[in-house]
């Protein structure tokens, strides 16, 4: 992987968390606060969370859709921050707080980071199922062995062979 090793004024060269500021900043997830700082000792803020969640979703080409939120505090949001923020609350990723508040600017506890994972997790799951489609098949045509998978949730999965010819025998179909 080809990381753009970034150089931040607080961020060590040789520290466990070196590789993953980089790798932060190599795929846009991250990118410090513009001056020259990262903040590795700071806390991070509920709309810093959404947007580091909204960018790796990015990344990974998760669908991002934007709706307008419907909340008391949205013009505290940061301009930088209102994308993200807007698509974890349509999502369902993060609901806000008793009255209608987002509190775009308050440390985002850890609890509550962990909780916004969980949901972008459960919202962007693979469907309960998956048609049936063939996976794979032997080499030896002549066989006629086909591996179909069906039933395919996230809890597990149905494997069936099946022939449609030939005379499969020997050591290579143990």
């Amino acid at each position: 992987e080809n990381l753009v090793w970034v150089t931040f004024e607080d961020v060590e060269p040789d520290q466990w968390y070196t590789y993953y500021v980089n790798w932060a900043v190599t795929n846009d997830i991250v990118k410090g606060y513009g001056n020259g700082i990262f903040g590795v000792d700071d806390n991070v803020t509920i709309e810093q969370a959404a947007v580091i969640l909204y960018r790796f979703a990015d990344l990974i080409e998760t669908p991002l859709y934007d709706m307008e939120a419907d909340y008391t505090d949205t013009d505290n949001i940061s301009a930088w921050a209102m994308d993200a923020m807007r698509w974890i609350t349509a999502t369902g990723i993060y609901d806000g707080y008793d009255g209608g508040q987002l509190r775009p600017k308050q440390n985002a506890a850890r609890a509550l980071v962990a909780e916004m994972l969980y949901n972008y997790v459960r919202e962007t799951e693979k469907p309960d199922e998956i048609p049936e489609k063939k996976i794979s098949e032997v080499e030896n045509p002549d066989w006629g062995l086909t591996l179909t998978a069906s039933n395919v949730t996230s809890t597990g999965m149905t494997l069936t062979f099946t022939q449609s010819g030939g005379n499969p025998t020997g050591e290579y179909l143990m």
